[in-house]
């Protein structure tokens, strides 16, 4: 353990001799309670995981005390260096609180910049510098810690009014090493402002945008528009290219543009409709023109996660296939009837505690950091119902749980017991 450290040690490490200091004393039970506490709380998540992986995560935990010891000496020894010293999970950990997926593993995140060894991942153009500070890859997405500075200070941007979060987006193009065309798209980052020259958010990139290819159908479309022609019928088996996803891979991130959404956007008098559907918006919209090209190699996380088989279906045909949980996020597979005679579902979960475990933007995907999910209930339900089934949970009168609420009005129940 890291308390035993012999100075001898600690003095080959650091190329000098240590002297007493209060400040290596208060910061060296700081890192340890804040270990301590990560360590209880990630054993609340885990706890789907088999028993024999125990062992790993606590080494996980110790080898992070580690760092965060080794770091508190140095920066006290040597204010210059400390500002270049990365702290494992530093920026996940910063933007926890806002960001949608939570917390995500520190003991599996992978650094990317660091000054001497690694700094390909820190380029600047245009007066704004981008740095990749660390990665985590699961077995449904890869994200991307990613600080944004800005020479001059950034205008006041809109904040998420549910979780307090802010965000930037990027125009990407990005290459992967399994599939033959590159993705031009644009991407949210989301996090926070640490000042108005410091932005600091997580870039998730979900697997499944990655594994479909559309090119074929963009490239027909383009014909058809040089032709004059009427755009050919879509269908996925027509037009849909597949690939496998590979356990690990290298892409290539060139973000081209970033965005900001104004806080308070000021539109002149005469602006036409077709002016104001323009992206960016010179009126609504803080943006900067560059070229940020990172090279990076992504390998999924010991703990990635696994995939559940469930396949319940009732009479109608509704059901869930199977789900994917990794310790930051759950995507659930449902089931359709051939003939869903219009009726659009949506899908509510609840851990082990009763809680509501929160879906995203993405629909089908959930963040389970921070939850029980050794058992999850599932709830089916018509989308129009999900509404109500708020309305009557946030009524003061009520007495209920979201859970109760929840299975009145959802038309399928499903437990998954994901304990192995």
């Amino acid at each position: 353990m890291m308390q035993n450290i012999s100075d001898e040690t600690l003095q080959n490490i650091l190329g000098t001799t240590l002297s007493k200091s209060a400040v290596i004393d208060a910061k060296t039970k700081e890192a340890y309670a804040m270990i301590r506490q990560a360590g209880r709380k990630k054993a609340g998540v885990i706890k789907y995981k088999k028993k024999r992986k125990r062992k790993r995560i606590f080494t996980g935990i110790v080898s992070a005390a580690a760092v965060l010891f080794l770091t508190c000496v140095i920066c006290v020894m040597n204010p210059v260096l400390a500002k270049e010293i990365p702290i494992l999970g530093e920026l996940f950990q910063k933007v926890a609180d806002v960001f949608t997926y939570g917390d995500i593993p520190v003991e599996n995140t992978e650094h990317l910049y660091e000054t001497d060894t690694a700094p390909q991942y820190q380029k600047a153009d245009s007066g704004i510098k981008v740095t990749l500070t660390e990665e985590y890859a699961s077995n449904q997405a890869v994200y991307i810690g990613i600080r944004i500075e800005n020479a001059e200070e950034f205008p006041e941007l809109v904040t998420m009014i549910e979780s307090g979060a802010q965000f930037l987006e990027v125009r990407t193009q990005e290459t992967y090493s399994f599939r033959p065309e590159p993705i031009v798209t644009r991407r949210r980052i989301e996090g926070k402002f640490e000042d108005a020259h410091t932005f600091i958010g997580v870039l998730r990139i979900d697997y499944s945008e990655l594994i479909i290819d559309y090119g074929r159908y963009d490239a027909a479309v383009a014909e058809a528009d040089e032709k004059g022609e009427e755009y050919p019928e879509f269908t996925l088996e027509e037009w849909a290219d597949y690939y496998d996803m590979p356990a690990s891979f290298d892409m290539t991130l060139e973000v081209k543009q970033i965005i900001g959404t104004l806080e308070n956007p000021v539109y002149p008098d005469d602006m036409t409709p077709e002016e104001k559907r323009v992206y960016p918006n010179p009126y609504k919209h803080w943006y900067c023109e560059g070229n940020w090209l990172f090279e990076i190699p992504v390998t999924q996380s010991a703990d990635a996660g696994r995939l559940i088989s469930l396949n319940q279906v009732n009479e109608e045909g509704f059901g869930i296939e199977s789900i994917e949980l990794s310790p930051v996020e759950m995507t659930v597979k449902d089931i359709l009837p051939a003939d869903d005679q219009g009726i659009v579902t949506w899908i509510l979960a609840f851990d082990a505690d009763g809680e509501e475990i929160r879906g995203t933007d993405s629909g089908n995907v959930f963040a389970v950091a921070g939850h029980d999910v050794s058992t999850i209930t599932f709830y089916i339900c018509e989308f129009e119902k999900v509404e109500e089934s708020r309305i009557e949970y946030e009524n003061p009168q009520n007495q209920k749980t979201y859970q109760e609420i929840a299975g009145e009005y959802a038309f399928m129940k499903i437990i998954a017991d994901t304990e192995e």
